[in-house]
């Protein structure tokens, strides 16, 4: 079915992927901004960034199929939404083109419609839907959700409550290191990151570490308790 047969339908329901698929946000600007203007990306480990995925994914739901061209606009951010098991799912600027002009024209640059945005899987799929919600947030309406310039470090309790989320253990040690080294399949890279220690009650001790940009669990050990 088109979208012009379903229009006014709501979107498929397999389009738009449950927070605990996401592995986080990142918006591309266009034209890009300079450093200290740059949105941040999100990430779904994050505790403070959840709540802003969350509301995005609970807005693009709302989408509804239109007519025209799965076409984007130039004009604009990009949302690219990362999924845990591979594949992404991109959030374009519909470009709102008039008659006597299209993006064929060498030069023309087709404006961001208010209303609409394309939807594109990485498999090439796409399909233009009507969310007015979230064409604005693509243009200036990000800025109150996501933050600019140098990424924010987890502080200390963050860090101590996503120990907790991993093992309901109430009483964490923690220490902050501004270089952990993490090995990649593209080599070593060095991180800022929390090490916390915890005791189970049998004496067996957990330790965990915790990238402390993107709360990116990178190692969890238990020890045996001591004889």
């Amino acid at each position: 079915m088109s979208a012009a047969q379903g229009e006014g339908l709501p979107i498929p329901g397999d389009w738009i992927p449950p927070l605990p698929a996401v592995a986080g946000f990142r918006l591309v600007l266009s034209p890009p901004a300079g450093p200290g203007g740059a949105p941040q990306p999100l990430y779904a480990t994050h505790p403070d960034h959840r709540p802003v995925i969350a509301l995005v994914l609970d807005r693009l739901v709302g989408s509804r199929l239109t007519a025209g061209p799965a076409e984007p606009s130039a004009a604009g951010g990009v949302l690219h939404v990362a999924l845990r098991r591979g594949g992404r799912l991109a959030v374009e600027p519909a470009g709102e083109c008039p008659d006597a002009a299209g993006p064929g024209e060498r030069g023309y640059v087709c404006p961001p419609s208010p209303s609409d945005v394309v939807l594109r899987l990485s498999d090439g799929r796409a399909v233009r839907v009507r969310n007015p919600w979230m064409a604005g947030w693509l243009q200036e309406g990000w800025r109150a959700h996501l933050p600019v310039g140098a990424p924010q470090l987890l502080d200390r309790d963050a860090a101590v409550a996503l120990a907790r989320e991993q093992s309901g253990l109430p009483a964490w040690q923690a220490r902050f290191v501004d270089a952990y080294p993490v090995e990649r399949s593209g080599g070593t890279e060095v991180r800022p990151a929390w090490l916390l220690e915890a005791e189970l009650p049998a004496g067996q001790r957990i330790r965990l570490v915790l990238d402390a940009q993107t709360g990116e669990v990178l190692r969890l050990v238990q020890l045996e308790a001591l004889p």
